[in-house]
């Protein structure tokens, strides 16, 4: 009995062990200034196997996520001839930039319940808070309208797993980027669940000039007001005197 029982401890550890996923970031910090224009991110890693001889199928999915604000839809109505913006709609808390990209569609390599848990994809971009036709249809004329502009890339390229193992792709981010804090999750699949994950953070803040009007916009407006003023009076005489001279 105590022979089986030591045997059964000593073998736990074998038995609870599973494959893990171990990531990494080509660039954790991104300074933004008056000449930023974007930036590539190189996003690669392994699959930490725990038995090498029987290799289990395995699917990676990777996601970046930007800082949340709200966003409103408005859509587009003819009334009395004329077109204008009604019925806002607003989504809260969706990603000011949001990247997906998976060795396979997370629909196939996911069951019901870990798409839910999750939360991969459309639901990341904008969680289902009721069940209506018009919230549907502004969150799919927020993501056509935020991947036109760069900021959702959803599914862009395939990525790809060497030797079963290795993984990496590049990641472009845009140059109208919002400050903050950009989370990187990378997510291993197996047998249609997410067996590991692992997060990490990308650090984008304004420096210089860019960080100094951003800061002063919104901490000090009456300032930043006046400094708009002077500057436009500057600019104005400047230019009425330049033009000037051209008439002499």
């Amino acid at each position: 009995f105590f022979f089986f029982l030591s045997q059964v401890f000593s073998s736990a550890p074998a038995l609870l062990a599973s494959d893990a996923v171990v990531s990494g970031l080509s660039n954790k910090s991104i300074s933004i200034n008056t000449n930023f224009v974007g930036s590539d991110i190189l996003i690669f890693g392994s699959i930490k196997r725990s038995n090498y001889d029987e290799l289990i199928q395995s699917d990676i999915i990777i996601e970046i996520i930007g800082p949340r604000l709200p966003i409103t839809v408005l859509k587009k109505k003819r009334r009395f001839g004329i077109w204008i913006n009604s019925d806002p709609i607003i989504i809260d808390n969706s990603p000011t930039f949001y990247a997906l990209i998976s060795t396979r569609d997370p629909d196939v390599i996911l069951n019901d319940a870990e798409i839910k848990n999750s939360a991969i994809g459309r639901e990341k971009i904008a969680p289902t808070i009721t069940a209506s036709f018009d919230y549907d249809e502004a969150v799919d004329a927020a993501i056509r309208i935020r991947s036109k502009d760069r900021k959702y890339k959803l599914q862009e390229k395939p990525l790809s797993l060497k030797n079963d193992t290795l993984f990496s792709s590049t990641i472009t981010l845009p140059s109208n980027l919002i400050e903050g804090d950009y989370e990187t999750i990378i997510y291993l699949i197996q047998n249609k669940k997410i067996i590991s994950s692992s997060r990490d953070i990308i650090q984008v803040r304004k420096i210089g000039l860019e960080k100094w009007l951003y800061t002063t916009a919104h901490d000090r407006p009456l300032l930043y007001g006046i400094f708009c003023i002077i500057l436009a009076i500057i600019s104005g005489w400047g230019a009425s005197e330049i033009f000037r001279r051209f008439q002499q």
